[in-house]
């Protein structure tokens, strides 16, 4: 997906997810993993592990906020 179809792109290096109905998505390149909630705790959640301290020790993950 673009990123003009964001609201918010936050670390995005490389779009390698897919978003649907607002829901936020995390992609890496150990695969994708899905952040439930609300928009409000996604992003709070995407804030909270910017650096990647929710995945894989030294991952790299891209966060997506979606409309």
């Amino acid at each position: 997906m673009r990123a003009e179809q964001f609201d918010a792109v936050v670390g995005c290096h490389k779009t390698s997810t897919a978003t649907l109905d607002g829901e936020v998505y995390v992609a890496s390149q150990q695969g994708e993993r899905r952040l439930r909630g609300k928009t409000q705790f996604a992003m709070n959640e995407l804030k909270t592990n910017r650096r990647g301290q929710f995945g894989a020790s030294g991952a790299r993950y891209h966060y997506f906020l979606v409309r």
